[in-house]
């Protein structure tokens, strides 16, 4: 469950945080959140489903919002899913705090979260959907009618969220549309801006990923905390190539949305 605290009563009393305009604050803690981060793959949409499910008995659901996109089929499955999870539970709320959306992530914001909040330099793009089949010709246009008829229910929902039609959201993200920060609030993307903490529990809470390529086999152990976004310890079969794990991942978190 979201907890909305004000900065300042962080570290102050009560009575001394009532001597100063408090500014509310999004605070993760070790078990109030889920985390949608990194390519939205057939992997990460089931892990994501898997945790929101996990917590539908909840009065409200906060999700952390990390992502350059991915397959629009694997986020059409978020969005179903929380839809009809909000449809069997009409009070349940959903809260957002986005890092990035970018893409299909930007889908998801628009589409399944209540509050959307964002932060200062978030960002948020979306741009037309991109998307390639192979096959036989009749088996070529059966399939882009079917992706066509996914991209046509997505752009209607983000659409009717913007406060947009569906050819003046099409136009602003021909060429890619950008949002940072109150950008995103004022093209009515976002509902505020309001800081996020993690707490210090979360902070000291790890789990670790299995990284392998051709040369080099690693494990990275990462903090739980999403606003912590390199690895705290890289291990590898031969320190030598821990280089190149470090450039791989400035590459990965550099790369352009998709």
């Amino acid at each position: 469950m979201l907890r909305l605290l004000s900065i300042a009563s962080l570290f102050l009393s009560a009575s001394s945080a009532a001597l100063a305009a408090p500014q509310s604050a999004v605070i993760l803690d070790t078990d109030n959140f889920v985390r949608l981060s990194g390519e939205i793959s057939d992997k990460a949409a089931s892990q994501f489903i898997s945790d929101i499910l996990l917590k539908q008995h909840e009065k409200s659901l906060t999700v952390y919002i990390d992502s350059g996109g991915g397959s629009v089929l694997a986020g059409a499955r978020i969005v179903q899913t929380v839809r009809d999870l909000k449809k069997t539970r009409p009070a349940l709320k959903v809260r957002c705090y986005s890092s990035l959306a970018a893409s299909m992530a930007f889908v998801i914001l628009q589409t399944v979260c209540d509050d959307r909040v964002v932060g200062e330099v978030s960002t948020l793009m979306q741009h037309q959907a991109t998307f390639g089949v192979e096959g036989r010709d009749g088996e070529v246009q059966s399939r882009l009618g079917m992706i066509s008829s996914f991209v046509q229910w997505m752009d209607s929902l983000q659409a009717s969220r913007l406060g947009l039609s569906v050819r003046e959201l099409r136009d602003l993200s021909r060429d890619e549309w950008w949002l940072v920060g109150e950008q995103a609030v004022k093209a009515k993307a976002a509902d505020r801006v309001s800081p996020i903490l993690c707490t210090p529990d979360l902070v000291k809470g790890t789990h670790e990923e299995s990284f392998q390529n051709m040369f080099v086999r690693a494990k990275l152990t990462w903090s739980d905390c999403p606003l912590i976004q390199y690895p705290l310890k890289i291990e590898a079969d031969n320190k030598a190539y821990i280089p190149l794990i470090q450039k791989h991942l400035e590459e990965r978190r550099l790369q352009m949305p998709k």
